[in-house]
């Protein structure tokens, strides 16, 4: 059975797709991710926070991303597009997303993007 790949790219709204993103509080942060030979996927986040502080209300300075299963996303967890605005509690914080994809014999591969 051939490898597994993983693909992830994220743009600011009308910009060119890349692995990286560099947005403000109101635009539109566009995301992609594909694959192949894939059983399982799973995502993940870290953010650039210090310990203890907060974004958005939230606390975790990382966790799991699993655009996916967000309502408006189109596609699966193999391969599929999301979009969401920047909030202002999101500025100035980089968000590093990493997409993972598991293939038949157990191999791992993975792909990441940052958001800035």
């Amino acid at each position: 059975m051939p490898d597994p790949t993983a693909s992830l790219e994220v743009r600011k709204s009308g910009a060119s797709w890349g692995d990286s993103a560099s947005v403000n509080p109101g635009d539109t942060i566009e995301y992609r991710w594909s694959s192949t030979n894939g059983v399982s996927y799973d995502g993940t986040y870290a953010t650039s926070l210090e310990a203890g502080k907060t974004w958005c209300g939230n606390n975790a300075a990382s966790g799991a991303w699993r655009p996916w299963e967000l309502q408006g996303a189109t596609g699966n967890a193999s391969g599929g597009s999301y979009s969401q605005g920047v909030l202002l509690c999101q500025k100035g914080i980089v968000f590093t997303l990493t997409y993972k994809v598991t293939g038949v014999s157990g191999k791992i591969v993975s792909d990441s993007a940052t958001v800035a």
